[in-house]
């Protein structure tokens, strides 16, 4: 009965691919700048800089700032998803389909949009990293 769930959302993620793709771009946008802010914060070279304890404190502030934006953000971004689909979650309901069943495959949905933001985030990231790190002086 899984299997019917997690394909239903498949094909929902397909058949809206031009309503989740801002989506998932601002879900990669925003788990690179976490990264980056991280990667900067957690730099050994950084320890060189005069100042480097107050340096560090305010990156890890910026740290915590995109986390809290980043989670505004994507949250307003799924909700907006959802309120575009409503028909469509209507039309699930007129079919038989039970509010947790409709939830389920909300959440799955979600799930697996959020996963391909986050690895493609990561992915994009360690490629520019590894490409353009020997640019930097650390």
């Amino acid at each position: 009965m899984n299997k019917i769930y997690s394909r239903l959302a498949f094909t929902n993620i397909k058949n809206n691919k031009t309503l989740y793709m801002p989506y998932i771009i601002s879900g990669m946008v925003m788990i690179a700048m976490f990264y980056v802010m991280m990667f900067l914060n957690n730099s050994k070279g950084l320890g060189k800089v005069p100042g480097a304890e107050i340096l560090v404190d305010i990156m890890g502030l910026g740290c915590g700032i995109i986390a809290i934006f980043s989670y505004i953000f994507l949250f307003y971004t799924n909700s907006f998803i959802i309120k575009r689909r409503k028909k469509e979650v209507g039309i699930y309901n007129i079919l038989g389909m039970e509010k947790r069943h409709i939830a389920r495959v909300l959440i799955i949905e979600t799930l697996t949009v959020a996963l391909a933001a986050i690895v493609s985030g990561i992915i994009a990231v360690s490629y520019t990293r590894q490409n353009y790190s020997r640019d930097f002086i650390f």
